[in-house]
Order: structure tokens, then sequence, then C-alpha cells
């Protein structure tokens, strides 16, 4: 059933960036009716890191811990297809992996090993095999290649935009034009000393996050997630 957005109201919930991170939280939030959500975007929505990312969805990855979110991506698109009756064009292309050093050789079999502990598909293939799917390949560079054929790709624009239209589907408000240029600290036991999240959640991904970070006083730190947009459709080991 479709919320009715309302500007003026005060959010529960609100996201600085419309990006595909702060996209799909929206979402989500306002899915499970968790409560009222605004998204702010000093440009236009998805405009960002978001176009750019090669958007293969890789299922195996050395950081395990990003498995789980990849894996709630699939989730994610298969139940926007259904919520806005319309498909995103998910390709089951597959991913190959080059390994061209023996050093990545061992890279790329911890790799398959995740991916095979996990129950996903993984074909060895030779370097004859790798160049049949790779014309431009060099044979002879190839030591170890592995081709996995359940990972896909999907236009990361189109992906944000379709969590955008969820998340105003079910109330959240997006509003794009909007920069943040700072945070208006309140007295109270929560806000002792200098940091102005104490006590309260403070969640920093993205390509804003540091920015927002030294406005807001907080200090950040590199995030794996913050990569698992980017991953190439090969991956080459050199």
């Amino acid at each position: 059933m479709m919320k009715k957005a309302t500007v003026g109201s005060q959010p529960d919930l609100v996201i600085i960036g419309g990006g595909i991170w702060g996209l799909s939280i929206a979402w989500h939030y306002a899915r499970l009716d968790l409560g009222r959500v605004r998204v702010l975007e000093r440009n236009t929505l998805a405009s960002a890191a978001t176009s750019r990312a090669a958007a293969l969805l890789t299922r195996a990855r050395l950081k395990t811990v990003l498995m789980p979110l990849i894996a709630q991506t699939y989730a994610d698109i298969a139940a926007l297809e259904a919520e806005l009756g319309e498909a995103l064009d998910l390709r089951q292309v597959g991913s190959l992996h080059i390994a061209a050093s023996v050093a990545r050789q061992h890279e790329l079999q911890d790799l398959v090993a995740v991916a095979q502990q996990a129950g996903l598909q993984v074909d060895w293939l030779t370097a004859d095999e790798a160049v049949r799917r790779a014309p431009w390949l060099n044979p002879e560079a190839v030591i170890t290649a592995a081709f996995m054929p359940e990972d896909a790709f999907i236009d990361p624009y189109r992906l944000a935009m379709a969590y955008a239209r969820g998340a105003k589907l079910h109330g959240a408000v997006l509003q794009p034009g909007v920069a943040v240029t700072g945070f208006r600290r309140q007295g109270g036991p929560d806000h002792r000393g200098d940091d102005p999240t104490r006590g309260h959640p403070c969640r920093l991904r993205g390509g804003c996050r540091r920015g927002l970070g030294q406005c807001a006083g907080v200090a950040t730190r590199h995030c794996p997630a913050d990569d698992a947009g980017a991953q190439p459709v090969l991956d080459y080991r050199a």
C-alpha cells in the first residue's frame, strides 16, 4: 500500500546522501514501517559514485562479511521487481577471474575455496578456455583461471532509482538539491565532551562520509563495504 510522504513532518531517520547505500536504507526502513525517513542529497539522486560503479554482483568475496550483503542485494532486486511491476534487467553474465602470478594464484584459490564452501558453482579453466571467454587475453600470462557462472550484472543507476521509487512508495521523503554543511548540537546527557554523536547511532558510508565526519567532529575510517559496488567484470590478479 502506498503511503503519503509529508515533507514537513519530523523524520525519525535522516539519511545524508542519495546514492545506492542511502536509497537502499531508506527503502528497507520505510518498507518495514520503522518510522518516517528522509533522504537529503546535495546533487541529483545516484549521480556520484553509484553511477560510476561496475556493479558486477560477485557472490564470493575474500572479505566474507560482504557476502550476506550481496545475497541481500539479489533478494532486493527480486522484491523491487515485484513491488514496482517492472524488470530491472539483472543479467547473469558470470565473472572471469585470472591469476597472472603465483601470489595471485594462491589468492584465487582462496576465493574459490570460499565460493565452494558457500555452495557456489566454480569452473576451473585452462588458459585457452579463458581466452575463448575473453579473446583479448594473452594466454601466456594466465597461470590460473576460474569462472563463476552465478554472478550477475545490473545497471547501478537503475537499481538505485528502483530503491528510490520503492522508498517513496512506502512514504519516504527524498530531497535532492539539499546540501548538508554542518550539524547542530543540542545539550543533554548524551552529548558530553566533543563527540556530538555520543549516545546516538551514527553510520557514515559512501563518498560523503569523510566530509560529514569532519563536520560532525567524528573520526572516520575506511569500511570494506564501501567497495561493495566497485567490482570489475574481469578480476585480473597480476
